[in-house]
């Protein structure tokens, strides 16, 4: 008998049924996950994070030949925490929390049937699974900003004049638009799943492995900025006749510096691992002996942890629809001290989705300053249609504005608009807004804090009610006028409402009076 052939199979077939059914139990999450891959091109590499996962596992095959098997119970025990990470993150609606939990709850399955033995050979590849979560969308504002100061200051090293205005900036040759495709998120987030592989395969030596995944998160970056430049350059000096072609330009160099990177790299690979020698085969035997029950066992307790993680949420849910509707906010028809409510403004439009309801209306003051408009939007967390502070929700339509400038005041958060390029604005126009959240009633300007905030309603069985509210007004940067508008209005808004209000909103009026 050969030292192979006395491996059994077993404890990789009930792995396989059991990362199957933890993935049915849970696939809100991994289907989430395949919609992200397919309706985004910043995370459509994630349909080869598994079949790479399973070449790397089975590039281990000799080692794994020679190793016995056994039960993990500390990764069944993990498999509780990392589910109440995974409930917790399906209730709030943050996507990246329970895509994450998932993953690791699937990788700890394995673990728990395979046993540590094994995983400690293919701990990489159960690893790499996490980069099928689309992650990384947080950086791409910060993206943009580097790429449109970094072409702005380039271009004018170069001696061509250049005006920015945030994200736009005007050359003599024409106007460019630092946009999220421009942020170089796709190309990082590719070149980071891809070089891990590399480093791995390529190097023995952790600290070349280190660099190189280092080199991967920097080298996009740096190459980006350069990408942005030289297209900007191009389109300038071919008075614009080339800017139809700026895409493949870009991509061309990008591509360019990356295939550099990576022959870079592959000059300084390391010589493959000698095979390993094997055990002998009665001691394998000797290790497998009496292992099948407990493989079982495990296996099924992995399957039942799973199913019960799965069923959590909806059981909270079912509290929170039997504690009845909601009772949802209107409308002010009357404040003192302003007509109104009219028509909301034409060039002022949130966009919010999946609210139970939503009003814009304008108010104008008895006496004095310009007119204030008000939005509010309120959501029922039973009925997921739509989440309040989901990156989706926008308190502008993008077509029309860009934000320029924002601060958080203790308790709402300031906004400053500029009208985009091409928009049907008044040249020069621009808006303030100052807007916070209401949950479970309370007032706050972070997304964060309103997500526990409404966690702490569900885990009640209460239905606690969540609600935006947001006030804007025509601004002019050289004026406080617009903030003193803001601030007589909301505070008649908070007087007549019985919603809460931020206590800083109070606390300006004095500052500004």
């Amino acid at each position: 008998m050969v030292a192979g052939a006395s491996r059994p199979a077993l404890p990789w077939l009930l792995s396989a049924v059991v990362v199957a059914a933890i993935v049915f139990a849970l696939r809100q999450s991994f289907l989430g996950m395949l919609s992200q891959w397919q309706s985004s091109s910043t995370f459509s590499y994630g349909v080869l994070i598994l079949p790479i996962s399973l070449f790397l596992i089975w590039r281990e095959r000799a080692r794994l030949a020679d190793l016995p098997s056994g039960p993990a119970w500390l990764a069944l025990l993990l498999m509780m925490p990392m589910g109440a990470i995974w409930v917790l993150g399906v209730l709030l609606d943050v996507n990246v929390l329970h895509h994450f939990a998932a993953v690791l709850l699937v990788i700890l399955a394995a673990w728990a049937v395979l046993g540590t033995g094994i995983a400690r050979v293919i701990w990489f590849p159960l690893a790499y699974l996490l980069l099928m979560v689309p992650f990384g969308e947080f950086l791409v504002p910060t993206l943009m900003q580097w790429t449109a100061d970094f072409a702005v200051l380039a271009v004018s090293l170069t001696g061509v004049p250049v005006f920015q205005d945030g994200f736009v900036f005007s050359l003599p040759s024409g106007d460019f638009e630092v946009i999220k495709a421009c942020s170089g998120i796709r190309f990082l987030m590719a070149t980071v799943a891809a070089g891990t592989v590399f480093a791995w395969i390529a190097y023995r030596s952790w600290a070349k492995r280190l660099v190189f995944v280092l080199a991967c998160l920097v080298v996009p970056v740096i190459g980006n900025l350069l990408r942005a430049y030289f297209v900007v350059m191009l389109v300038h000096l071919s008075d614009g006749r080339l800017a139809g072609a700026h895409v493949l330009y870009g991509t061309i160099l990008f591509g360019a510096i990356l295939l550099a990177m990576f022959v870079i790299g592959a000059r300084y690979a390391d010589a493959p691992a000698p095979a390993p020698a094997g055990a002998t085969a009665p001691a394998l035997a000797l290790a497998a002996e009496g292992a099948g029950g407990r493989v079982w066992l495990a296996a099924v307790l992995a399957g039942v942890a799973g199913a019960l993680i799965a069923g959590t949420p909806d059981g909270l849910r079912a509290r929170v629809e039997a504690a009845g509707p909601g009772e949802l906010p209107g409308m002010p028809q009357a404040l003192a001290g302003y007509t109104g409510p009219d028509a909301g403004p034409d060039d002022w439009q949130p966009r919010f989705h999946g609210a139970a309801w939503q009003g814009v209306a304008r108010f104008r003051p008895v006496a004095g300053s310009g007119p204030v408009d008000l939005f509010i939007a309120a959501f029922d967390p039973a009925a997921r249609q739509g989440e309040m502070t989901d990156s989706t929700q926008k308190l502008f339509d993008p077509r029309l504005w860009r934000r320029v400038g924002s601060s958080s005041t203790a308790g709402y958060l300031e906004s400053v608009l500029r009208p985009a390029p091409g928009a049907n604005t008044p040249p020069g126009a621009s808006r303030i807004i100052w807007s916070w959240y209401v949950v479970d009633g309370e007032a706050t300007d972070s997304r964060l804090s309103a997500k526990l905030l409404e966690l702490q309603g569900l885990l009640a069985g209460r239905k606690p009610r969540q609600v935006l509210v947001g006030l804007s007004a025509d601004f002019d940067a050289a004026s406080a006028a617009a903030r003193r508008d803001l601030q007589s209005f909301g505070l008649a808004f908070c007087a007549s409402s019985d919603l809460p209000c931020p206590g800083a909103l109070a606390a300006r009026s004095a500052a500004l009076d």
